[in-house]
């Protein structure tokens, strides 16, 4: 989790509220619902994470995991490091 100033002292401007529209790959532009169009070098698409976890025996025990951060692949790798064997349930990701 960043800090309340991380953003602006990384020149990092952010736009909440206004949803992307339109992105023009070839002008390297994208344009928003509310009129706001910019131009980009590297365009990286965050469009978060919600992982459902069905209701089966045994999913709150030790070695389960989701997929919604880096963090959450960290605990997985070093969790790994001790496992025989593993599983994937679902897909996404």
């Amino acid at each position: 989790m960043s800090t309340e100033t991380w953003h602006h002292d990384n020149n990092i401007t952010i736009h909440l509220g206004d949803p992307i529209q339109e992105i023009n790959k070839a002008g390297k532009t994208i344009h928003s619902l509310k009129g706001l169009s910019l131009s980009y070098d590297y365009l990286i698409l965050a469009t978060g994470s919600s992982a459902f976890v069905p209701n089966i025996p045994g999913v709150q025990k030790d070695g389960v995991f989701v997929y919604r951060r880096i963090e959450d692949l960290d605990l997985t790798k070093a969790y790994s490091l001790n496992a025989k064997r593993g599983g994937v349930i679902g897909g996404g990701l």
